[in-house]
C-alpha cells in the first residue's frame, strides 16, 4: 500500500514525464504540451489551490491503472482514488485505506519524495483542473487518528 500511495502522488510531478494530458474543454487547448501544463500547475501551488482529476497507468513490471482526485495547496495535498485517501500537511503523510481500516503515518518531504517513480508512469491524463484562492482552513490536509475506533490498524512509520 505504501508504494501505491507514493505512485498516486507522482501525478504532482508530471512536469518531468513524457505523458499525454487531456484537459477540460475551455481550460486548455488540446494541443498544449503536457509538460508545460504540469509546470504551470506546480508553479501555481504556492499562490493558489489546485483541484483536478487524474488517471494514469503505472508500469513497474505489472501495469496498474489508477485514477482519482487531487487537491493541493503549497506543500499540502489530498489525493483520493482506488480506494485510498492520501493526506499530507507538508510534514506528515497519512495513507488511509477505509475498506481495510488501516492508516499508515509517515514523514513526508513533499513532492520530491516521488521523483524516483517518474519513470513508472506510462500515461497521465488530467481533467477538470481548477485554480482557486487558497483557504486558511487546512483541516482537509490533516488526519485525526484519535477519532478512529478500535477496529482500525494504525501503523506509525515515523520512527520517533
Amino acid at each position: 500500500m505504501k508504494r501505491l500511495s507514493v505512485i498516486i502522488l507522482a501525478v504532482l510531478l508530471s512536469a518531468c514525464l513524457p505523458c499525454r494530458s487531456a484537459f477540460a474543454a475551455g481550460a486548455y487547448g488540446p494541443q498544449q504540451d503536457s509538460r508545460a501544463i504540469a509546470e504551470e500547475i506546480l508553479s501555481r501551488l504556492g499562490q493558489e489551490r489546485v483541484q483536478l482529476r487524474y488517471s494514469c497507468t503505472v508500469d513497474s513490471g505489472t501495469k496498474l491503472d489508477i485514477s482519482g482526485t487531487l487537491v493541493a495547496q503549497g506543500e499540502c495535498y489530498r489525493a483520493e482514488g482506488n480506494g485510498l485517501v492520501i493526506i499530507s500537511n507538508g510534514e506528515l503523510r497519512w495513507t488511509v485505506d477505509p475498506a481495510a481500516k488501516e492508516v499508515y503515518i509517515e514523514h513526508t518531504s513533499g513532492v520530491e519524495e516521488v521523483l524516483s517513480y517518474r519513470d513508472s508512469l506510462v500515461e497521465l491524463e488530467l481533467s477538470d483542473v481548477q485554480y482557486l484562492p487558497q483557504t486558511e482552513d487546512g483541516s482537509e490536509f490533516n488526519f485525526d487518528c484519535s477519532a478512529l475506533d478500535g477496529e482500525w490498524i494504525i501503523t506509525d512509520l515515523r520512527g520517533e
